[in-house]
């Protein structure tokens, strides 16, 4: 039996760093501090594994599964690569590199965020900051005690005072959300919008930043919520020393650019910060890899061989349901968790080729299925926290297969 302690979390953008696995047999058995999202993955790992190759739904040896995928392929004429929201950085660089020689086009899920922050600008921080430093914090169409169990835990102020308390000097919770969620429950105010409405609650907020009048009857019948309720979370936000607006990049995406315009205006009394969580592990490292090697954060096309950015024309979602990709090489992540369903039905139509360290219906159904090592349990890499900071994974267990950076190599050095 052997403890390894201070184990970045692999599982979700917050990447806990100081995790404690204990490990026996070859088997993770307990993992101290770690969320239930988190035990049940590490505790699974080794459980069912995954052949190491698959052609036609059929195990194959590698060199084969490597020279059909990079057949597969080069034969396309216009091939997606598409995912990267679990993969390492390392992982992602080659995907660049992979989707450069096809001549194709390399996109990630999401999108809203990069739009912000493109046209509007960003004002973050890190999550050490919003800890050591927040007196108000706004939850925006966001969950974190469901999809980032130790978010609130870790990294907002020792003391939030509830609804039932008034502690001098605790930080103050406030929501904004379509449903009622367990992090809204522990609000001292929950403002319930009307579902997909949360552009126009963005731009009340706005609105009273920028002393427009607004019409009650309107904002009610717009937002769901009253205009006197909207003035009385505005009143607490301008009493703010630090005020953080945290917010679900998918789930906020209409919101995201007025809430980024919101923060700057609202900077001019304190200091304000947006945040995003991300639904996978390692999408802000996707976007950061992206624009490293390409200019770009997302939608790449390289068939004129140099980088364009285009995310009207080379989104993948758009380039799947228009029918004009013709192959896909899709890592770790999952399209039918992501992408529309008219999307997922053409991927299922065309050529696809998978590397992933968990099984998932696109993995099973592949032309060529490559299975990888789980990052930050088996293997190493770099995933970026949620906040923008690369981390060092470090392995607990030998891996089962190859890394995923290291399969994404072997079919790079195949395609040349």
């Amino acid at each position: 039996m052997v403890i390894v302690s201070d184990i970045p979390c692999p599982f979700c953008g917050c990447l806990c760093d100081d995790l404690e696995l204990t490990v026996a047999e070859g088997r993770i058995v307990a993992a101290d501090r770690a969320c239930e999202i988190a035990r049940s993955q590490f505790m699974a790992v080794g459980e069912s594994p995954l052949p190491a190759c698959r052609v036609g739904g059929q195990p194959a040896e590698l060199a084969d599964g490597i020279r059909s995928a990079a057949e597969l392929l080069r034969a396309a004429r216009y091939p997606l690569v598409w995912g990267l929201g679990r993969a390492t950085c390392e992982a992602q660089s080659e995907a660049v590199r992979i989707a450069e020689q096809l001549g194709g086009v390399i996109d990630v899920p999401g999108g809203a965020d990069d739009a912000a922050v493109q046209t509007i600008g960003e004002l973050t921080c890190t999550l050490g900051e919003i800890r050591r430093r927040a007196d108000r914090i706004v939850i925006w169409c966001a969950d974190p005690l469901t999809t980032h169990p130790r978010f609130l835990e870790r990294y907002t102020p020792g003391e939030i005072s509830t609804p039932t308390s008034e502690t001098e000097g605790a930080c103050r919770l406030f929501a904004v959300d379509s449903r009622q969620t367990p992090t809204s429950d522990l609000a001292r105010m929950d403002l319930r919008i009307q579902p997909g409405r949360e552009f126009e609650a963005a731009t009340v907020l706005r609105a009273l930043v920028k002393r427009i009048a607004l019409d009650d009857t309107q904002v009610a019948a717009q937002t769901g919520v009253p205009l006197g309720d909207w003035r009385a979370l505005f009143e607490q936000m301008t009493q703010a020393r630090y005020g953080v607006i945290v917010y679900a990049i998918e789930s906020a995406a209409d919101s995201i650019p007025p809430l980024h315009a919101l923060v700057r205006s609202l900077a001019d009394r304190a200091r304000w910060v947006c945040i995003g969580l991300p639904a996978a592990a390692n999408s802000v490292g996707a976007g950061s890899v992206l624009t490293w090697r390409t200019g770009y954060p997302r939608a790449v096309d390289f068939s004129r061989g140099y980088p364009r950015y285009d995310p009207r024309n080379f989104s993948a979602e758009r380039l799947l349901e228009r029918g004009e990709v013709d192959a896909a090489l899709v890592i770790c992540d999952d399209p039918q968790e992501r992408l529309s369903a008219a999307a997922v039905a053409q991927l299922r139509r065309i050529p696809t080729v998978v590397v992933d360290w968990r099984e998932t219906a696109t993995l099973a159904a592949a032309n060529v299925a490559l299975a990888a090592s789980v990052p930050g349990v088996e293997s190493p890499g770099t995933m970026f926290r949620l906040d923008g900071v690369p981390l060092a994974l470090r392995p607990a267990l030998p891996p089962r297969h190859p890394a995923d950076f290291e399969r994404l190599r072997a079919l790079a050095e195949a395609l040349k």
